[in-house]
């Protein structure tokens, strides 16, 4: 196995752990979305490249605690940039994540629901939310 493969990624992965839950998460959409063939694993590291290059410019202090920061920023740009999703599909998919996590017991599997998408612009009325499949409803 290739040590720059995703699967020897994936292992080393298991061995250290993550700090965070969401860490994980993003970890695994990444490798997910590789495997479904929706970008190269070099466009990856190129992205997370850039990505950690432009922080450090930045002043990131490059100590590890920005790490999977940068995954999700390099990730959004390949899923706009490869004409996926938009940022207003993002946007509308994390404010409806969010309010999925604050409605749901803890503990509870978390499940998309149609109110959950309630357009960004109006957070009181569910008759203006987005249908993830159709867009804006009237």
């Amino acid at each position: 196995m290739s040590q720059n493969s995703p699967t020897s990624l994936r292992m080393d992965a298991l061995d250290t752990g993550f700090s965070e839950v969401w860490e994980a998460r993003v970890f695994a959409i990444v490798i997910i979305l590789h495997e479904r063939g929706l970008f190269t694993w070099s466009a990856w590291t190129k992205a997370l490249h850039v990505e950690i290059r432009n922080a450090q410019k930045m002043g990131d202090p490059d100590n590890g605690e920005t790490y999977y920061r940068h995954w999700t920023q390099a990730l959004e740009q390949l899923i706009t940039g490869n004409g996926i999703a938009t940022t207003t599909d993002l946007d509308i998919y994390s404010r409806a994540w969010g309010r999925t996590i604050e409605r749901t017991p803890h503990g509870q599997p978390l499940e998309l629901s149609p109110q959950d998408f309630i357009h960004p612009s109006d957070s009181t009325s569910v008759s203006t939310r987005v249908d993830p499949e159709e867009g804006e409803q009237d």
